[in-house]
C-alpha cells in the first residue's frame, strides 16, 4: 500500500485554516488575500454546524477535507460524482466551514443566464443630479477575485452556453472575461477554489466530455457508505436493512427513485418526533407513483421492527431533546 503523506493524513480538525493564514498575516490560500473579516464575502461563509454535523470519509488513506486541502493548494478542481444524497454537498459546505472560507454556489441549470451570471445593470447617480447606467458585480465575480470555494453543483445539468463562459475559468488560464465589464479579464484568485459535483445517470442529465472532465484533475466517487449511514442513523438500524433492500431493486431495475442517505435521516426524525406511520407516509412519497405500492410492502414489513425502535429511542432522548 502507497503510504500517505503526512500533511495529507493529519486530522482535518488540527490543520492551521487557510483563511486565517499560518503565519497570521491574514493571508488565505496561497498569495496574499483579505482576512475572513476584511472579504467582502464574509458573510458567504457557512455556518459552523455544517462542519459538526459533518461525517468525514477517508478514500485511499486520506480524508476528504485533507483532500479538497491538497486541491486548493495546488490550484486544482475537483469533481464528485456518484448516485444523489451520499453527501457531496455537504462536503463542500462543512469544507467551506471549517477553512473559514466563502462559498458561491451555482446550481447548473438551465434557468441561469450568461449575462446574469457575472452580475446585473443596475441605474446610478452620475454626481450631476441624474441617473446612468452602472454594472453590479455578481457574487461569483467577487469570489473570483478575492478568494473562497466556487461551488458548481450538478453541473452535468448545465446547458452548453454555461459550459461555455465557464471554460476559462476551469483550465490551466484561470481566468474569465466578463464582456458587461468592458471585457475585463479576471483572473482567479490564487486562493479560489472549484468544485464540481453531478450526479450520474438521472434524467435530464448528460454525460461530460473527455475534454471538459479533463479540466478536473481530481475527480472523486461518491457513494453511499454504510458506515456513514450507521453514525447518521443512530436509533433505527432497521433503516439500514431497507435502504440495502430497495438499493438492490434499484440495481436489478425495478426501482429508479435513489434510497438518498438523507432520506433515511428524514424518516428517522419523522419518527421520533412525530410517528412511524406518518415518517412512512413521507418516505414512501418520495417514489414515482408506480414504485410506491413495492416500497408501500417493504415498509410494512419492517413495520413493527420499526415503530419498537422509534419508541426506544424516544424513551431514551425524552421530549425535551426531541424539541
Amino acid at each position: 500500500m502507497t503510504a500517505v503523506p503526512a500533511h495529507l493524513a493529519e486530522d482535518s480538525d488540527r490543520k492551521t485554516l487557510r483563511a486565517s493564514n499560518p503565519h497570521g498575516d491574514g493571508a488565505a490560500g496561497r498569495g496574499n488575500t483579505d482576512t475572513v473579516a476584511n472579504h467582502p464575502l464574509h458573510d458567504l461563509v457557512p455556518d459552523r454546524r455544517f462542519r459538526e454535523d459533518y461525517i468525514p470519509r477517508t478514500i485511499k488513506g486520506v480524508e476528504d477535507l485533507n483532500i479538497l486541502d491538497h486541491a486548493r493548494d495546488t490550484e486544482e478542481n475537483v469533481l464528485l460524482f456518484g448516485p444523489t444524497g451520499p453527501g457531496k454537498t455537504s462536503l463542500v459546505y462543512a469544507y467551506a466551514a471549517s477553512r473559514h472560507l466563502p462559498l458561491v454556489c451555482l446550481a447548473c441549470n438551465g434557468a441561469i443566464d450568461p449575462a446574469t451570471l457575472w452580475g446585473r445593470p443596475e441605474l446610478r447617480s452620475d454626481g450631476r443630479g441624474g441617473t446612468d447606467i452602472g454594472y453590479t458585480e455578481s457574487s461569483i465575480v467577487t469570489l473570483i477575485r478575492h478568494g473562497g470555494v466556487l461551488y458548481l453543483d450538478e453541473i452535468n445539468f448545465a446547458p452548453p452556453r454555461i459550459m461555455a463562459v465557464l471554460h476559462g475559468a476551469l483550465d490551466k488560464r484561470r481566468q474569465v472575461t466578463v464582456p458587461e465589464l468592458g471585457n475585463e479579464t479576471i483572473n482567479l484568485h490564487p486562493s479560489c477554489q472549484v468544485v464540481a459535483s453531478m450526479n450520474v445517470g438521472y434524467n435530464g442529465t448528460k454525460p461530460l466530455n473527455q475534454a471538459f472532465k479533463n479540466r478536473f484533475p481530481i475527480k472523486l466517487m461518491f457513494d453511499y457508505e454504510p458506515e456513514i449511514e450507521k453514525k447518521l442513523v443512530t436509533f433505527m438500524p432497521s433503516l439500514l436493512e431497507i435502504a440495502r433492500r430497495l438499493r438492490a431493486s434499484g440495481a436489478n431495475g425495478d426501482l429508479e427513485t435513489p434510497i438518498a442517505t438523507n432520506l433515511l435521516q428524514e424518516y428517522q426524525d419523522h419518527a421520533l418526533r412525530i410517528s412511524t406511520d406518518f415518517a412512512t407516509e413521507v418516505f414512501v412519497n418520495a417514489f414515482e407513483e408506480h414504485e410506491r405500492a413495492a416500497v408501500a410492502d417493504v415498509m410494512e414489513h419492517y413495520a413493527d421492527r420499526l415503530e419498537r425502535e422509534a419508541k426506544a429511542a424516544r424513551d431514551l432522548l425524552g421530549a425535551a431533546e426531541l424539541g
